[in-house]
């Protein structure tokens, strides 16, 4: 299993419980005044194909400050950390390259893969951040079936972000739509090339 699939997992477990947990026992009358939103999944591709997205997990979002704030923090430190490993690994293979004596060079060696290994244990901790920032920010979640269409109802008004991702071949494609639903409101929201996040969700990282 990629870990890809493994955050995902992790994803839709943390925040099944408290989904369902914030549907129950709120009034019957109260569903006239929730708002809907729905749309289609498709993506445009360099041959001009046009690829639906079936068979995937749309998630729908609390947008807010604390979850914007949360990703920043995230992005933040994975940048700093990042920039700081690579430039030590960098300077270690220098040296590596530059060294004569062979004891030198194993122990140049030995340095550079610890710190190559620390730069691939903190990626994998930052995407297990974004995972667990998004899953606490979840109201739900949406199947979309062979006519790669998702839909949420019986949602409070609000802002909120419409999340999905998806994999092609080797390229991973997320999408980020904030949206603003007001009370009995049905909203359209399909997700396409035009709000792409383009990796931004995951720090650049994929």
């Amino acid at each position: 299993m990629t870990n890809r699939a493994i955050f995902l997992l992790g994803f839709i477990a943390i925040t099944s419980a408290s989904s369902l947990a914030g549907q129950s026992g709120k009034p019957r009358r109260a569903a006239a005044r929730k708002a809907f939103i729905e749309g289609d999944v498709y993506l445009m591709m360099q041959s001009g194909d046009t690829k639906k997205g079936a068979g995937l997990t749309i998630s729908l979002l609390r947008d807010g400050e604390q979850l914007r704030k949360k990703l920043d923090r995230v992005c933040f430190s994975h940048d700093s950390l990042s920039k700081e490993l690579k430039a030590r690994e960098d300077s270690l293979y220098k040296a590596y390259m530059d060294a004569v004596l062979d004891v030198r060079k194993e122990r140049l060696r030995t340095e550079a893969k610890a710190v190559h290994d620390s730069l691939a244990n903190e990626t994998v901790a930052t995407l297990s951040a974004v995972v667990f920032a998004l899953a606490q920010s979840a109201v739900g979640h949406s199947e979309t079936g062979m006519n790669a269409h998702y839909s949420f109802s019986n949602i409070d008004a609000g802002r909120y972000i419409v999340f999905g991702e998806w994999t092609i071949g080797n390229t991973e494609y997320q999408w980020w739509a904030p949206v603003e639903l007001k009370a009995g409101q049905r909203l359209a929201q399909d997700l396409n090339n035009s709000i792409e996040a383009k990796g931004k969700v995951y720090c650049g990282i994929k």
